[in-house]
């Protein structure tokens, strides 16, 4: 259970984004006693949603801020490493591993009965479903040939790393004339550093930037809306393909949310936020004020649209105006 100062906090913030979202095109109409616990109920299992992610995404952005640091800091604080490769470049890959390991299943032994001339009269086979499994959960910690921290993955051997959920939102192409391909990537990397943009690669002709910005307010979106975008920008024969990702975070309880050097996102003060839902049911729709569509693919927040197209194809015209 949560206090009913929150619960209440919650639901009067999400009736007054709602509120402000819809007044224009939906006429006002009495909430019921009804409606009114079932705005409650949905506040409640979003609040609790939003606090544990904030919860995990704290815990996460406290232990990759070493990067940046020197790695003498990751030994004194996480303690001895499980063991280190070289990373190809000069640097290496420290790597600190936990084993898991999941038993299930259960196992039930066989009868048999019979009769007093020994027939069997009822017989039941032994039945084995126990199993188990092993993972090893891993943090690899990847340090330059200064000693100096420069990234840290988390994920499980063999199922991959855990990684921000992108979502494509624009992929352009566009050409440049009476420029070179060098002349370009120099424009690049000179628009990343005058726009305060972060360079995460660059080979030449490949280069990747991004930005953690808030892109949408509660008072016009129904909630808070937080973007961490990645541009990737291919410089090939006079064209420039581009690609914008984005990994997209709401909050209706007022959270404010930053970045670390190793690109993972959290709350101030442990605040309830979680990932941006863009579809949900007319049910919960009073706890996601910010959502597009409703289950049905119905728009039902065009502002939010609006503002996601108009926020996005920005960094495209970026670039587009650098080609000319």
């Amino acid at each position: 259970m949560f206090p009913l100062s929150v619960l209440r906090f919650a639901v009067a913030a999400a009736l007054l984004a709602t509120t402000s979202v819809l007044a224009a095109s939906t006429p006002a109409k009495p909430v019921s006693k009804r409606e009114a616990r079932a705005m409650e109920k949905a506040l409640a299992d979003r609040l609790s949603r939003d606090q544990s992610f904030a919860m995990e995404r704290w815990r996460t952005y406290e232990l990759t801020r070493v990067v940046g640091e020197p790695f003498a800091k990751v030994i004194e604080t996480w303690g001895p490493y499980t063991s280190v490769s070289d990373d190809g470049r000069g640097g290496k890959v420290y790597a600190y591993e936990n084993g898991l390991t999941s038993n299930f299943g259960e196992y039930t032994p066989g009868y048999e009965v019979t009769d007093p001339f020994g027939n069997v009269i009822e017989r039941k086979e032994a039945r084995d479903t126990r199993r188990s499994s092993h993972w090893t959960l891993f943090k690899d910690v990847y340090v330059d040939a200064a000693g100096i921290v420069t990234r840290i993955t988390r994920g499980t051997r063999g199922l991959g790393t855990i990684d921000p959920k992108f979502v494509t939102m624009r992929n352009e192409s566009f050409a440049f004339t009476g420029k070179s391909r060098e002349t370009m990537a120099e424009r690049i990397r000179a628009h990343i550093r005058d726009s305060g943009y972060v360079l995460r690669s660059d080979t030449g002709d490949r280069i990747v930037y991004r930005e953690f910005t808030q892109f949408g307010r509660a008072s016009e979106c129904g909630a808070d809306l937080y973007g961490l975008i990645r541009v990737t920008v291919e410089i090939r024969e006079a064209q420039l393909d581009v690609l914008v990702d984005a990994d997209l975070y709401s909050t209706i309880f007022g959270a404010r949310l930053v970045i670390n050097a190793n690109d993972d996102i959290a709350a101030e003060n442990h605040e309830a936020f979680g990932t941006y839902v863009a579809k949900v049911p007319k049910e919960v729709r009073a706890a996601y004020p910010e959502a597009i569509y409703d289950e049905n693919d119905v728009v039902v927040n065009p502002f939010v649209g609006r503002r996601m197209l108009e926020f996005f194809v920005g960094y495209v015209d970026e670039l587009r105006d650098l080609c000319r």
